[in-house]
């Protein structure tokens, strides 16, 4: 079974990509789901990328979806001595909601972390009220690993969060299912 699927690139973010990134992590519908929702300003997001690229701990592929540029998928807190790390992703091209972009994204993170990289674990925080995201999640194969109280704060507001995780052993057990049910709409 063909387990890379080409109608989905992961391309290394670079400074060609910063502005159009920008503008997608500044659209309420976005940033509404982040920890902090501020607008970033262009020389922000320049000294951010400037410190990222540089960063063994973080990476940052912008997602291409049949040659048009969809979204933003991260890898933070990258850890070679425990081989795990953190996701977190958003698709920012509107009209390419809905077509299943972002289970195909991470579909095509997973082989990377797991396969390609060989790390053990992912993990992923998301804010309580964002039960699309959780189910989005489980859907792939997170479970629910932890559930964080009045974790971060937000316009006055202590917001919850649900930690969750991905081992290998698992990925191992659903690649091949989850293929299919991403891949094979017949």
């Amino acid at each position: 079974m063909i387990q890379n699927p080409n109608d989905l690139q992961l391309i290394p973010l670079s400074n060609e990509h910063l502005e159009m990134v920008r503008k997608w992590r500044n659209m309420p519908e976005i940033s509404q789901h982040m920890f902090n929702e501020d607008d970033i300003s262009e020389g922000q997001q320049i000294e951010w990328f400037k410190k990222a690229e540089n960063d063994p701990g973080q990476a940052h592929w912008v997602i291409q979806y049949k040659d048009e540029f969809a979204g933003l998928v991260s890898l933070q807190s990258i850890n070679q001595k425990f081989n795990s790390c953190s996701w977190g992703f958003y698709i920012g091209n509107l009209k390419l909601r809905g077509e299943g972009v972002g289970y195909k994204a991470l579909y095509r993170l997973l082989i990377k972390v797991f396969d390609e990289m060989n790390f053990n674990k992912i993990n992923s925080e998301v804010l309580n009220d964002n039960q699309l995201s959780i189910k989005f999640h489980e859907t792939l194969g997170f479970r629910r690993e932890g559930y964080y109280r009045e974790h971060i704060l937000k316009n006055d507001t202590y917001i919850d969060v649900v930690a969750l995780g991905y081992l290998k052993r698992e990925w191992e057990l659903l690649k091949d299912s989850l293929y299919i049910k991403i891949y094979d709409k017949n």
